[in-house]
């Protein structure tokens, strides 16, 4: 049974001492770089993993005689874990043993280590023995994950929904009622307004290349790429799609008000990689229907180029290292380098990998910036203190010139933080507000094929301006309209600036 308040494994102790892997042979090239990259990772991550465990770690090669130790696998990888009567493991599992002050987090591979230390936070309502760290095997069990991993890790999430649990309950009649049980779980929090608290797809989906917007019960068609099947058909921007369920894809999509109609569509317009999708567009007195197959990108979704007036431009659809996205990022600003002027559209780029979207980032400054100021959630949901985010100039070739972003309603995540906080002296925002989603999210496995994403930490700006479900306003608007193929007011105005 789980603790009626949460406990951290570790809670009352002085420090933790962890023992990762050390032994590589037989592993693969991927598996040996997790290994040897782990301590620094560690260390790197030893605040956030502090807060979970209840006391600070310290990174060790063997386990002290006594004292609160922390064994991390794959077991073949480290031989201190089958010492301790611990044998491999089929899935990632954690085993607490609290009266020995002893945690081990295991798994059959490295990858599903790394993915176990999402589940560190339950161990805090965890008596003890061994805790697997998997999709839950009932519809009950996945509800109660839901409501408890919710209330343990959203920040204020009292304030928000002071009757969560009441709350809870009722929609977990509804979860095992319908016949739609994902559907009445994206609903239940939904109503949150926040963009990364969702149930999803386990793995992501790739959308077709259309920009869309909720209009009462159709999707209004606001950019058709020249490119697309849509456009060869005869389709154009301000053309509705219809026969599509909008008001079900509107209460079960997350992300708040002034953004949820843009990413309703999305949801509409997207799908498993290779799913056909049948739409029916109607404007100026004409029916077109056709069929589409929803497909990843088979290259990186990065272009640019310069205008006539020598400023450079750069599109980067999203953060998807696996992609080429840093490659191509990295040859087009060295193309560009030389532009007094760089506009970067960043509309419709949900985010992706933090860790390329700041990369760019630290390419465009000339000095360090202090971006805002970031608190997490610890078990319980209890906020910590402040901290502050902080950019750096990128070692490498950096870009000097002014630079001008584009956005709108479907600008989010990492793609926000590349903006935030830069100072008005050299940056730029054109088009329309941000979504309003930056904060840390926290990922677990939920029911086969969907996980549960929640958001776990409150960013604002540098000043303290708020940017979760309010997002990042321009300082041009333009707002996101139809516009036949070749004109484009945003552009337009990024260049004048």
């Amino acid at each position: 049974m789980a603790l009626t308040a949460p406990h951290p494994p570790f809670a009352g102790h002085p420090a933790v001492a962890v023992v990762p892997p050390t032994h590589t042979a037989g592993l693969s090239d991927r598996a040996t770089e997790i290994v040897q990259a782990l301590p620094e990772l560690l260390v790197a991550d030893g605040d956030a993993l502090a807060r979970e465990l209840g006391a600070p770690i310290r990174v060790v090669t063997q386990p002290p005689a006594q004292g609160a130790t922390w064994l991390l696998g794959p077991t073949d990888a480290n031989p201190w874990i089958a010492r301790a009567g611990f044998s491999a493991p089929t899935r990632p599992v954690h085993h607490l043993d609290r009266s020995r002050a002893l945690l081990v987090t295991d798994a059959p591979d490295t990858a599903g280590l790394v993915g176990a230390f999402a589940g560190l936070r339950s161990l805090a309502r965890h008596p003890g023995g061994p805790l697997p760290f998997g999709h839950a095997h009932t519809l009950d069990e996945a509800v109660r994950r839901v409501a408890l991993e919710v209330a343990d890790t959203f920040p204020h999430l009292r304030a928000r929904v002071p009757d969560w649990g009441a709350r809870s309950r009722m929609h977990a009649l509804d979860v095992r009622a319908g016949h739609d049980p994902i559907g009445s779980m994206q609903r239940w929090l939904a109503a949150l307004g926040d963009l990364h608290t969702w149930v999803r797809p386990a793995r992501p989906r790739p959308g077709l290349p259309y920009r869309a917007v909720a209009r009462g019960d159709d999707l209004q068609l606001v950019r058709v790429p020249p490119w697309s099947e849509g456009a060869a058909r005869g389709v154009r921007p301000g053309m509705v799609l219809t026969g599509l369920d909008v008001a079900d894809a509107l209460a079960r999509t997350p992300g708040p008000p002034h953004a949820r109609a843009w990413l309703a569509a999305r949801t509409l317009l997207s799908g498993p990689d290779g799913e056909v999708l049948s739409l029916e567009a109607r404007g100026d007195g004409r029916v077109i229907a056709w069929d589409e197959a929803v497909r990843w990108p088979t290259g990186p979704p990065v272009a640019w180029g310069r205008h006539d007036d020598g400023t450079g431009w750069i599109w980067i659809g999203a953060w998807v290292a696996e992609l080429g996205v840093d490659e191509a990022v990295d040859e087009a600003l060295t193309a560009l380098a030389a532009c007094p002027h760089l506009i970067v559209d960043l509309r419709g780029n949900a985010g992706g990998r933090l860790a390329s979207a700041l990369a760019f980032r630290d390419r465009l400054l000339d000095g360090p910036v202090r971006t805002g100021w970031q608190r997490t959630t610890g078990p319980g949901g209890v906020l910590g203190a402040w901290e502050p985010l902080e950019a750096r100039p990128s070692d490498g070739p950096r870009y000097a010139g002014k630079v001008t972003f584009l956005t709108d309603e479907t600008t989010f995540s990492a793609s926000e933080r590349v903006m935030l906080g830069l100072p008005r002296t050299r940056f730029r925002r054109v088009g329309a507000r941000t979504g309003g989603g930056v904060g840390r999210v926290r990922r677990l496995p939920l029911l086969p094929g969907w996980r549960l994403s929640i958001t776990m930490s409150e960013v604002v700006g540098p000043h303290g301006e708020r940017i979760e479900g309010v997002g990042l306003p321009p300082h041009h608007r333009i707002d996101t309209v139809p516009e036949p193929h070749g004109q484009d007011a945003a552009m337009d105005r990024a260049r004048q600036t």
